[in-house]
């Protein structure tokens, strides 16, 4: 019985699919801090202030971003830092 190494190139591929929660989309932890290009603590610190949307599974700790939302999230930015 051979185990998946850690990192797989399917975790690195977020971009091309997110993770399947119910029916919603979403990001996990470090899908999300590898997509901004921060820390896994850093996307903490956010979360922990409320800047970042997110939920936390109900049979598990896991937090997961909700894809539409943090897409929102990220058009809201861009076109806040394209206007100055």
């Amino acid at each position: 019985m051979s185990k998946k190494p850690r990192g797989s190139v399917a975790r690195r591929k977020f971009a091309t699919k997110v993770a399947e929660n119910g029916y919603r989309r979403v990001f996990t932890h470090a899908e999300l801090a590898t997509r901004w290009r921060v820390s896994r603590t850093q996307l903490y610190r956010l979360r922990k202030k409320g800047f970042v949307p997110f939920f936390t599974s109900p049979d598990s700790k896991k937090h997961f971003y909700p894809l539409d939302d943090i897409l929102a999230l990220e058009r809201t930015l861009t076109k806040r830092r394209d206007s100055h």
